[in-house]
C-alpha cells in the first residue's frame, strides 16, 4: 500500500528529481600583474601588488657632510657680514663723527679698487695683462665717476624728507636682505657667473637712502663710490681670490672680521660683542646644526618616480 502511494506521488515529490542550486562559474585564474603599459590587464588602473615596495629606497641621495668643509663655506657668509658691518661703520664715522671727509674717503676707495684690480689681474691667469685693457678698464672706471659726480646732488636730497629713523629702519632692512640674498656660490668659486640682482640692489638702495644724511654733494659721491666698491667690486675679488689660494680667502676672512671689530669697538662694545656671537653662530654653530640634523633626513625614492633623463644619460 505505502508502495503504490509513493509510486502515484507528483514526480517533483521524489527525492531523486528535487531541483539542486544552480552552480556558479569558477572564478577565473587572473594572470599575473606585470608593470607594463602596453598591454590590457585584469587590473584596476592604480593597482599594486606586494613587490611595489620593494624598491623603495630612503636617503639614497644625502650628502654625508664634513663639519670643517662647512665651516670653510661659512666663511663667505662671515666675509659678507663684515662687508655690511664696515659699510655701516663708514657711514657712522662720515655723518656723526665725521672722521672721514670726501677727500680722506675718496683716497681710500681709490686705493682699495686700485689694488683689488690688481689682485684679480695678477691671480688670474685666463685675463690678459696689456696696456689696453687696462686703458678700456681706467676709461671705464673715469665714466661710472663722472656719472656719479654728476647724480651726486640729486642722490643727497632723493630721500632728504624721509625721517631718520625711516632711513635707519630701511637701511638696516636692505642690508640684511644684501647679506640674506648674496650669491655665496660664487663668492665661494662654486660657480663662475655672479648671480645676485637683488642683493645689490638692496645694498645700492640702502646707501642712497644713507646718502641723503651726508652734508655735501662731494661726500655723497665718495660714499656711494664706496658702497658700489663694496657690494659690487669686491664680491669678483673676494671670487679670486678664493679660486686662486683657499689659505688667501682664510687669512681674507680674518681680516675682514678683525676690521668690522676694530671699528665696532670705536662705536661700541655691545655692538663688537653682538658682531662676535653673531660670527661665531655663523662659523661655527650653523655647521654643527647642519650636520646635527641630518639623522631626521627622510627622503624616500622608489620606482614611482619620474625618470631623470639627465642621470641616466651615458657619459
Amino acid at each position: 500500500m505505502a508502495r503504490q502511494l509513493f509510486e502515484a506521488a507528483p514526480a517533483s515529490l521524489h527525492p531523486a528529481s528535487a531541483p539542486q542550486p544552480p552552480q556558479l562559474p569558477q572564478p577565473q585564474q587572473r594572470p599575473p600583474w606585470a608593470k607594463i603599459l602596453y598591454r590590457r590587464q585584469p587590473y584596476a588602473d592604480n593597482y599594486t601588488d606586494q613587490s611595489f615596495l620593494e624598491g623603495m629606497i630612503r636617503n639614497a641621495h644625502v650628502h654625508a657632510y664634513d663639519y670643517w668643509d662647512l665651516v670653510e663655506d661659512a666663511f663667505g657668509v662671515a666675509q659678507q657680514v663684515a662687508v655690511v658691518a664696515c659699510f655701516g661703520c663708514i657711514f657712522y664715522f662720515t655723518h656723526l663723527e665725521r672722521v672721514l671727509d670726501e677727500v680722506l674717503l675718496s683716497l681710500l676707495g681709490f686705493v682699495l679698487f686700485v689694488g683689488g684690480y690688481a689682485a684679480v689681474r695678477l691671480t688670474n691667469a685666463s685675463l690678459t695683462m696689456s696696456g689696453f685693457i687696462i686703458y678700456q678698464d681706467a676709461s671705464t672706471l673715469v665714466l661710472v665717476a663722472i656719472v656719479l659726480l654728476s647724480l651726486s646732488p640729486v642722490l643727497s636730497t632723493l630721500t632728504g624728507t624721509f625721517s631718520d629713523d625711516t632711513v635707519f629702519a630701511l637701511s638696516f632692512f636692505l642690508l640684511g636682505l644684501n647679506v640674506c640674498l648674496h650669491d655665496y656660490n660664487y663668492t665661494n668659486n662654486t660657480t663662475s657667473v655672479f648671480h645676485a640682482t637683488v642683493s645689490i640692489n638692496a645694498a645700492i638702495y640702502a646707501a642712497v637712502v644713507l646718502a641723503s644724511r651726508l652734508s655735501s654733494s662731494l661726500l655723497v659721491f665718495a660714499f656711494l663710490g664706496s658702497a658700489i666698491l663694496l657690494f659690487c667690486l669686491f664680491p669678483v675679488i673676494r671670487h679670486h681670490v678664493k679660486k686662486h689660494s683657499v689659505r688667501a680667502h682664510r687669512y681674507e676672512t680674518v681680516v675682514l672680521v678683525v676690521a668690522a671689530l676694530v671699528m665696532q669697538l670705536r662705536i661700541s662694545r655691545t655692538l663688537s660683542f653682538v658682531y662676535v656671537v653673531i660670527n661665531v653662530i655663523i662659523v661655527f654653530v650653523c655647521p654643527y646644526w647642519l650636520i646635527s640634523v641630518q639623522q631626521y633626513k627622510n627622503a624616500i625614492n622608489g620606482p614611482w618616480d619620474v625618470v631623470d633623463l639627465s642621470k641616466s644619460r651615458p657619459d
